[in-house]
C-alpha cells in the first residue's frame, strides 16, 4: 500500500518512498520540448538509479525532450499496429467479392465435370 501512495504523491517523501518517481519527473521537466541533447542528461548519472531499466523513458526525455517522447510513442503505435505478413495474406484473400467467388467456384468445377466427361 505504501509502494501505491508513494506513486500518487512522489514529493510527500522525496528522498524515501518517492526519490525515484520524483527524479523521473525531473528528467522530464528538464527535456521540455527538444531535449538536452543526447548524452547530456545528468539524471541517468547520478540520481536516478535504475535509469537503464524502468525508467528508460524519463533519459530519453530529458536528453530528446517530448519530440523524442513522441517518437518513442508514434514507433511503439506502428509496431503494435503494423500488420503481420499472415494478416496481409488474409487480407488480400478476403478482397474477393463472395459472387466472384460464386462465379470462379462455379466454372472451375464446371470445367472439372467437362474434362471429366470428354
Amino acid at each position: 500500500m505504501q509502494r501505491i501512495f508513494g506513486f500518487m504523491d512522489p514529493w510527500s517523501d522525496p528522498f524515501g518512498k518517492g526519490y525515484q518517481l520524483s527524479h523521473a519527473l525531473i528528467a522530464f521537466g528538464r527535456g521540455e520540448w527538444l531535449g538536452v541533447g543526447l548524452g547530456a542528461s545528468v539524471e541517468k548519472l547520478h540520481y536516478l538509479p535504475e535509469a537503464h531499466t524502468d525508467f528508460l523513458l524519463a533519459v530519453i526525455a530529458e536528453e530528446l525532450g517530448f519530440a523524442g517522447v513522441a517518437l518513442v510513442i508514434a514507433l511503439f503505435v506502428w509496431i503494435v499496429r503494423a500488420p503481420s505478413p499472415s494478416a496481409a495474406r488474409r487480407r488480400c484473400a478476403s478482397a474477393i467479392s463472395p459472387r466472384s467467388r460464386r462465379r470462379a467456384s462455379a466454372s472451375g468445377s464446371a470445367s472439372r465435370r467437362s474434362s471429366t466427361w470428354a
